[in-house]
């Protein structure tokens, strides 16, 4: 039951994803959802195959950091390369 909730959970999140940005080129595991990849993945890509978007290929992609965690060490670089160059980012 914990799995179905969780792929119905995700299967809203990503359909509403969709509609917002027009369809879906792919569908990203990172974090605590890692993990999950092996097992619902496949599922939550079938029944995202719909009318709309057929024909089209969705991929997946498995971060072991969560997105938050790979903004902010973007962001710490970023700030690296600022005070490196005087302030001022590229």
């Amino acid at each position: 039951l914990a799995r179905e909730v969780v792929e119905y959970r995700l299967l809203l999140a990503c359909g509403m994803a969709a509609a917002a940005m027009g369809g879906v080129d792919a569908v990203v595991f990172s974090g605590r959802f890692s993990d999950l990849h092996k097992v619902i993945a496949a599922n939550l890509l079938s029944a995202l195959d719909f009318s709309g978007m057929r024909n089209v290929d969705i991929h997946t992609c498995v971060l072991q950091r969560t997105l938050e965690r790979l903004v902010a060490d973007y962001a710490v670089s970023l700030m690296s390369r600022a005070n490196r160059s005087g302030g001022y980012f590229e």
